[in-house]
């Protein structure tokens, strides 16, 4: 299971990547991640495979918590 809760991620004081997410995904589920250029799925797959650590909130796969 993924779960965002309240998730932002900012990059500098001014870019803002995702703000106050809050998602699951449970396991064998499976889903499309789809949006205009800038929209933020290349920052949420890296917070999910934790290249990037949020700015806000937290991050929950399976037992694992990235904060």
């Amino acid at each position: 299971m993924i779960e965002f809760n309240n998730v932002s991620k900012y990059f500098g004081p001014n870019i803002c990547a995702l703000s106050n997410i809050t998602l699951t995904i449970n396991e064998n589920e499976f889903v499309f991640l789809i949006g205009p250029s800038g929209a933020g799925k290349s920052t949420l797959i890296n917070l999910i495979l934790a290249s990037f650590l949020p700015t806000q909130g937290n991050i929950k796969i399976d037992e694992l918590i990235i904060t």
